[in-house]
């Protein structure tokens, strides 16, 4: 299914937007200057970056006056996972390049991301710039990176599941993804197991439990980070980085809303939208819930075909996505995910009916046996570190293998049955300050 050109007038826009944003930033360059001498006579505290460990896990921490600040820091702090990074989209144009897909035409295609962002959302809101701004911050930081580097960054699950793959490009095994989710919700009034510091009683008796495992190939995990990060009055983001991407759409925000996601292999093409580590970002940033992100997420149309799950402290949705179409699940009990879908409708458009579909089974019944008995938080880090299927430890170095969990209580960069497992940094605010505050 091939993307639709543009009529002319549109292109005309697009190109007239392009070259102001290429225009805003030959003139930022000529400003950095007075702008890091502005932004040091602020206020120490309000750029501050820092690496923590909780548990045998690092996290880095970052407070920014604006997002220009937080792209240099994230920079200085980031340099070898983004550049880790730009060497893996490298290698993966050598091996696409017999289908016309080089590094230079993953740029180019970016273009068309960047061109469909909404203008609403490159418009500096109180002073403290956009997700462009932090863009070209992270890339002023770091010698032979451009914006253009890290842009591709952002768009790079888009181009690989919203194109490369719906449209037969081979992809070597050790580029793909390979995720597993588990939601639960039950009423929690008695129950003993919620001590975690992220339990808060006052938010009543239904508690939503979230978790993942994030695999990828081995080759993935020098570009791999955990970072908490506060922008002047936007909440607090704690979310999985891959590189230079803003945000896996893996993580939670201080008011509460968490998001986990599976990508899926379908022969749908994906459209030019706005690319996921961007949407993932501005979800973070203004979705106070789940229903909200649901609201934000979907009022555009998808970059690629994939599984979400959208969790608040009392609510969970999980959507089966395809880039124009997608079902929705209101879960009152439980529900997994993984690279499949599992709706029947949607068989016809996996590229490969039978991938992943050994692992959701195993997902149900673990998590269906764990809710049947009475479910708590812990069962989900339980459950994620089941071997070998759902967290994965393959011998083989070229297959895929977990690297990266994340639940209500515990993060970690590798996997949670052989690696320590960090505690969230980031507490939840109470419901009346989440809405409330602005």
């Amino acid at each position: 299914m091939a993307r639709k050109n543009s009529s002319a007038n549109d292109k005309q826009k697009k190109v007239r937007k392009r070259h102001f944003r290429q225009n805003w930033r030959q003139i930022r360059a000529h400003i950095d200057e007075i702008f890091l001498e502005s932004s040091s006579n602020t206020s120490n505290q309000s750029n501050e970056a820092e690496w923590h460990e909780s548990n045998g896990q690092k996290y880095l921490e970052i407070e920014a006056s604006d997002y220009y600040n937080l792209g240099l820091m994230e920079g200085k702090n980031l340099g070898p996972k983004i550049r880790a990074l730009k060497l893996i989209i490298k290698a993966i144009g050598a091996t696409t390049r017999s289908k016309g897909y080089t590094y230079s035409r993953f740029i180019e295609m970016a273009k068309g991301y960047e061109d469909a962002i909404p203008d609403q959302f490159l418009h500096h809101e109180n002073g403290v710039g956009t997700v462009i701004d932090e863009i070209q911050g992270m890339a002023d930081s770091l010698k032979g990176i451009s914006f253009e580097d890290i842009f591709v960054q952002n768009c790079f699950i888009d181009i690989v599941y919203g194109e490369l793959i719906p449209f037969g490009a081979n992809i070597p095994q050790e580029y793909e993804f390979g995720c597993t989710s588990f939601g639960a919700v039950r009423n929690t009034s008695n129950d003993e197991n919620n001590n975690s510091k992220n339990h808060n009683p006052k938010e009543g008796g239904r508690q939503v439990y979230i978790g993942q495992n994030f695999d990828f190939n081995l080759t993935f995990k020098p570009t791999l980070s955990f970072v908490m990060h506060k922008v002047a009055h936007h909440p607090k983001i704690f979310c999985l980085r891959m590189g230079g991407i803003l945000s896996l759409p893996t993580g939670l925000n201080e008011w509460g809303h968490r998001v986990c996601i599976d990508v899926v292999k379908s022969n749908v093409s994906g459209s030019y939208t706005i690319p996921t580590g961007i949407l993932t970002r501005l979800s973070l940033t203004h979705a106070r819930d789940a229903e909200s992100a649901y609201n934000f997420a979907y009022a555009y149309p998808a970059p690629n075909s994939f599984n979400i799950m959208l969790a608040d402290n009392q609510n969970l949705i999980s959507c089966e996505t395809l880039p124009k179409e997608h079902i929705r699940y209101d879960i009152d009990s439980w529900f997994t995910s993984s690279n499949t879908f599992i709706d029947k409708d949607l068989q016809q458009y996996l590229t490969l009916p039978n991938y992943s579909k050994d692992r959701q089974n195993i997902a149900e019944k673990l998590i269906g046996e764990a809710y049947d008995k009475g479910i708590s938080r812990k069962d989900i880090i339980k459950i994620l570190s089941t071997k070998p299927v759902i967290c994965r430890t393959p011998k083989k170095i070229t297959e895929s293998r977990t690297l990266a969990f994340i639940t209500n209580d515990y993060f970690g960069i590798g996997n949670p049955a052989d690696d320590p497992r960090g505690f969230i940094p980031l507490e939840p605010l109470p419901s009346q300050l989440r809405n409330s505050k602005e």
